[in-house]
């Protein structure tokens, strides 16, 4: 038995849809409508009186509470017996080959100063080393993926001085769009017909579509990173709830709650009233979805996330240890 396949898994943190046809972003949608709704687990934290008509453009983006058929961490321990684990030795000098690729497919490596790039090819290692990863629908994984995924993971947390990413057991990835059922179950014979680009789930697993790991990469500065979306899920829910606060220090919590929760309101408002964001508009679906699309956005569109929301380009900064406007 494996996590991929026909595997009944319980219900997912969020997923996204990948754009279906036409290079990325879709070109066969309209300006507010770019076919990558991610659907999102339990009940929405959007304020009542906010959103006006976003409620109605987001409505069927929302699922029914989570479902499970045994407590999560039983199944989990269950099957993790079944799989074996990753045994491919990780050396303990990062490969030039390897360097390539980070070169390629996370290109804020070479905007970075040269301490912090060998910081982050030693967190790259150390990622390949303690988490594993899986290939679904007969995906062979290879260097490339790999390497490209721990990258931007460790990029979120290069500057943390705590564990990185503690409650993370492992990351499954599919070669495309893959098929979910409405419950959150993987039932390749009883789908939805409904192609999700990435997951993050609460219990320590992200699940990915290469391709759409592929189309984030190949435009930089469209606000859509599959990678670093899902893992901002993952620091996100450290703390419990899943409420657009990391991990952060007790006298930072209301700082950041404020300026989340007035940041929030501010880009309902903005969208529900036809104007342009530098935001994607699936941050309206809650206050998690609004942390990880802005984390997005600080990455790939830094000065105009800056421009629109400063405060929120404050925390950010505080909370990853970078500006990325010095990297324009």
């Amino acid at each position: 038995m494996k996590f991929c396949g026909t595997t009944v898994l319980p219900a997912l943190w969020s997923y996204r849809h990948h754009c279906p046809t036409g290079p990325y972003p879709c070109q066969n949608a309209g300006p507010k409508d770019r076919s990558r709704e991610r659907l999102t687990c339990g009940p929405r934290k959007q304020a009542q009186g906010a959103a006006g008509n976003i409620e109605s453009r987001l409505l069927q983006r929302s699922s029914g509470p989570i479902i499970g058929v045994m407590p999560f961490k039983t199944l989990l321990k269950k099957l993790g017996q079944l799989i074996p684990e990753q045994n491919e030795p990780i050396p303990n000098e990062f490969p030039d080959l390897w360097r390539e690729i980070l070169i390629s497919n996370v290109p804020v490596y070479l905007k970075l100063p040269t301490d912090d790039a060998l910081r982050l090819e030693q967190w790259v290692l150390g990622f390949l080393r303690h988490i594993p990863f899986e290939g679904c629908s007969d995906l062979e994984v290879t260097d490339e993926m790999r390497i490209t995924i721990a990258g931007w993971a460790s990029l979120l947390v290069l500057n943390r001085r705590y564990p990185k990413y503690p409650h993370l057991y492992r990351v499954l990835i599919y070669p495309d769009g893959y098929r979910i059922t409405e419950g959150g179950f993987f039932f390749p014979e009883h789908d939805t017909g409904l192609d999700a680009a990435g997951e993050s789930w609460d219990e320590g697993y992200v699940v990915l579509a290469w391709r759409d790991c592929l189309r984030g990469i190949e435009h930089p500065n469209d606000g859509f990173n599959v990678i670093l979306h899902e893992f901002a899920h993952q620091l996100d829910i450290e703390g419990g709830d899943a409420d657009g606060i990391p991990v952060v220090r007790p006298e930072q919590w209301r700082r950041w709650d404020r300026i989340i929760e007035r940041d929030y309101e501010q880009f309902l408002r903005r969208l529900d009233r036809g104007h342009d964001t530098a935001m994607d508009e699936y941050g309206a679906q809650d206050r998690a979805e609004f942390f990880a699309v802005a984390t997005e956005t600080f990455f790939e569109k830094p000065e105009q996330l800056k421009a629109e929301h400063p405060e929120l380009y404050g925390l950010l900064q505080e909370l990853y240890g970078f500006d990325p406007c010095d990297w324009q």
